[in-house]
């Protein structure tokens, strides 16, 4: 009887730790976990008003119109929206607004093609009776429904559409929370690039944007170590020579210029990687070097890239006086 007691006591203490242990895990991921600005949304089916609605970060007030201006609505159950985060992160909360007496689902996809159940939204879930209602899974936030647990999973894509209910459906905004997932950064390392191409006008060799030497910081932007140029069209592309996971980014350019930095996997299709703005930096004039890695020196803070696959990375300048220079472009990753 003793032995007995002792084996339940034990059991009751392991049972009472893991439970301690993963109601501590789901604080600490809700506690990291931020908003993931999505980076692209598209809509299959037939639908009303822009997608792009689904990710501005406004709602309408509870209980609103659900063919309000402020929503997309639709009438058929295979209409769908696909939300792209831009890279592999750990999804660990939703926040949405849909019609509130409906039914809806959503899934995610680490490769845009094979889907999971991540969330069932039901018509009786919620507050609001008739239009609009708010919910989240979100523990500390004020729309949170009690019932509703989501365990966090590593996704890219996340899927929303309607399973039932009167055939007229509706979403105001879907918001995902994360962070990024499997980033390693520890074991990222410089990628050396397979070669570097340009189209337009420019001066000075283009191999100097990926020898791996960065000039002094306040260098003259049309010194022999720069590659410059005066034409917006002007762009360089630079192929690392297979897929990689992109997670960090070193550059040193004219400090008073902006550019953009975009990735592609095909060198067809580009997408958004990094935004460097006039006043990014601490060089007043001349090149200044920058980078996306927290523990380098040249950090920049207000940077960041969600790790993203990519073989071809594009530096272009957006805006400035029209003398733009960058000496060295350093991507930083793992392979795929």
């Amino acid at each position: 009887m003793k032995k007995l007691h002792l084996m339940f006591h034990a059991f009751f203490i392991i049972a009472f730790s893991l439970i301690s242990f993963t109601l501590a895990l789901n604080s600490y991921q809700e506690s990291e976990s931020k908003l993931i600005r999505p980076r692209a949304v598209e809509g299959e089916g037939i639908y009303n008003n822009r997608i792009q609605l689904l990710i501005d970060g406004q709602m309408p007030a509870e209980g609103s119109e659900w063919d309000g201006d402020f929503c997309v609505h639709w009438e058929y159950t295979e209409t769908f929206f696909v939300f792209d985060l831009g890279g592999t992160f750990q999804v660990t909360g939703i926040l949405l607004q849909v019609d509130g007496d409906d039914d809806y689902q959503i899934d995610y996809s680490l490769d845009g093609e094979e889907y999971f159940p991540l969330l069932t939204i039901n018509a009786e879930d919620g507050e609001v009776e008739s239009g609009m209602d708010t919910m989240s899974t979100v523990i500390d936030d004020p729309e949170n429904i009690p019932d509703w647990e989501l365990s966090p999973v590593e996704a890219r894509y996340i899927k929303i559409y309607a399973t039932e209910g009167n055939n007229a459906y509706s979403v105001s905004e879907v918001q995902v929370f994360g962070f990024l997932a499997l980033s390693h950064e520890s074991e990222s390392k410089i990628i050396r690039p397979e070669k570097v191409e340009a189209s337009g006008n420019y001066y000075n060799n283009i191999d100097l944007i990926i020898d791996g030497k960065i000039p002094p910081e306040g260098s003259e932007w049309n010194a022999d170590s720069c590659v410059y140029w005066e034409d917006p069209e002007t762009f360089f592309i630079i192929d690392l020579g297979g897929a990689f996971r992109i997670t960090g980014i070193i550059v040193q350019v004219d400090s008073n210029d902006a550019y953009q930095i975009d990735f592609s996997l095909d060198r067809e299709e580009y997408f958004p990687l990094l935004e460097i703005k006039d006043g990014d930096g601490d060089i007043e004039s001349g090149m200044d070097t920058m980078s996306s890695i927290p523990d380098n020196l040249e950090f920049v803070s207000d940077w960041e890239i969600a790790a993203v696959g990519a073989r071809y990375i594009k530096i272009y300048a957006t805006g400035g006086n029209g003398a733009y220079s960058v000496s060295e472009l350093q991507i930083f990753g793992m392979p795929r």
